[in-house]
């Protein structure tokens, strides 16, 4: 952190990540984030903690940027005299900053809340983006493959629905980190292999009954075990009917 700097912000989002991590992980992360913020340059050779703290760091970052930007501005001021002369210009700037600020606040408010708004990717910060306006370079190199399958299975999921005559609101507001973070889990935490997420996408596109039922990947994670087991019990229906023979080759990239 900057020399003198005491304190650093955590967002409310982080939860998201830290309700998926068990809790002997969850308290490594918070532990690495305190050495890291207290400048002691923590490593880890575990992978899960390392995937969940590079948004965090990356985040700390930007806002330690932010940070020295503001103390070079005020720095600048105070050499020109601290506050200006003409009082009433300084007010309406202040007014002016107040408003952008509250406007800007009521902006990341609506993001959260109104999953129809359009929303520009800023700074790598892409766990609130919406899956559908995600370009795949907006990805973490580290995530590309996590966001590969969970993009195939969104897919999946709103071709089920479709043909169901089900609604796709939860399918078309679906958002990067409630949607990849699961797949993340799978196979880093669970240890589900690429080859079975394979197996069970193929399964998920005829078996009746678990197409109505497995409608994210958060629902995805809670009934591997379950999908695995009747994939492998029911070959005959495990053959990618509909989809070309060249596209199930390459699945997920």
């Amino acid at each position: 952190m900057a020399e003198n700097k005491k304190s650093f912000i955590l967002y409310c989002d982080l939860i998201h990540t830290v309700k998926k991590l068990p809790d002997d992980k969850a308290g490594i992360l918070f532990k690495h984030l305190l050495s890291y913020v207290n400048d002691e340059n923590p490593t880890t050779d575990d992978l899960l903690v390392e995937v969940a703290f590079e948004p965090i760091k990356r985040q700390l970052k930007r806002d330690l940027e932010k940070f020295e930007e503001v103390k070079i501005k005020r720095s600048e001021a105070g050499k020109l005299g601290g506050r200006p002369k003409n009082q009433t210009k300084a007010k309406k700037a202040n007014a002016l900053f107040e408003k952008q600020t509250k406007a800007k606040k009521a902006d990341t408010d609506n993001d959260n809340d109104n999953d129809n708004d359009n929303v520009t990717v800023n700074d790598n910060d892409i766990s609130s983006i919406l899956l559908s306006e995600i370009k795949i370079s907006d990805v973490p190199i580290e995530e590309i493959e996590f966001y590969k399958i969970a993009l195939a299975f969104n897919q999946l999921f709103e071709k089920n629905i479709s043909e169901a005559g089900g609604t796709l609101k939860h399918i078309k507001s679906a958002k990067y980190n409630k949607w990849v973070n699961p797949i993340r889990l799978l196979m880093v935490s669970d240890g589900i292999t690429k080859e079975k997420l394979t197996l069970v996408f193929k399964f998920l596109q005829n078996d009746e009954f678990w197409k109505k039922n497995i409608q994210s990947t958060e629902t995805l994670r809670k009934q591997i075990n379950k999908l695995i087991l009747a994939a492998n019990e029911k070959p005959r229906n495990n053959n990618g009917k509909g989809l070309s023979k060249e596209y199930l080759e390459n699945l997920f990239g």
